[in-house]
């Protein structure tokens, strides 16, 4: 896992353990079996063409056309979406990352093979573990603003010089 995660920028994962082959499997579930063996995965837009009569193919037709002309809005939004808690210990005002899934490859035993990229950050507000799950743990939270964002970021690649904030051994600086 990288040190540093910035938004836009694709890391990869394995995921093995119980918890996490719980994770992957839920939030892949209403994708195409493709998109679990490793394609590119495709927006779902549940709903989106109700029924074929004449009034209908005309209006989604011009969704497809509004749709292909907007492919980067909706493959930003109706992708698989996760909160990647890539710090500890998890506690109330920690900040995590949410990521959706690029690409995804389950293996028979469940394990998984993902690429994912942070769209946002997040501060943790409340957190609990989800029972049967073998310590996947949930959360709730309030999505950092642009500038709250670029400081957690540059505090983030700061943090690997010195103790913590890029100011050397003894002058530390509070996390965000």
């Amino acid at each position: 896992m990288p040190m540093a995660i910035r938004l836009g920028s694709e890391y990869g994962l394995h995921f093995f353990e119980p918890r996490y082959r719980v994770l992957i499997s839920e939030v892949m579930s209403s994708f195409s079996v493709s998109a679990r063996r490793g394609e590119r995965i495709s927006p779902v837009l549940p709903g989106l063409f109700p029924n074929t009569n004449n009034r209908c193919s005309e209006v989604s037709g011009k969704i497809k056309e509004l749709m292909a002309k907007n492919d980067d809005i909706l493959n930003k939004h109706h992708l698989p979406t996760f909160i990647h808690a890539h710090q500890s210990p998890l506690r109330p005002n920690t900040p995590v990352t949410i990521v959706q899934v690029r690409q995804c490859r389950i293996q028979p035993d469940g394990s998984a093979d993902v690429f994912l990229e942070p769209v946002g950050y997040m501060w943790l507000e409340q957190i609990w573990e989800r029972l049967g799950t073998g310590g996947l743990v949930e959360a709730r939270g309030i999505r950092m603003g642009k500038e709250a964002s670029d400081s957690y970021e540059m505090w983030c690649a700061m943090s690997g010089f010195g103790r913590g904030d890029g100011r050397g051994w003894g002058q530390m600086l509070p996390i965000p």
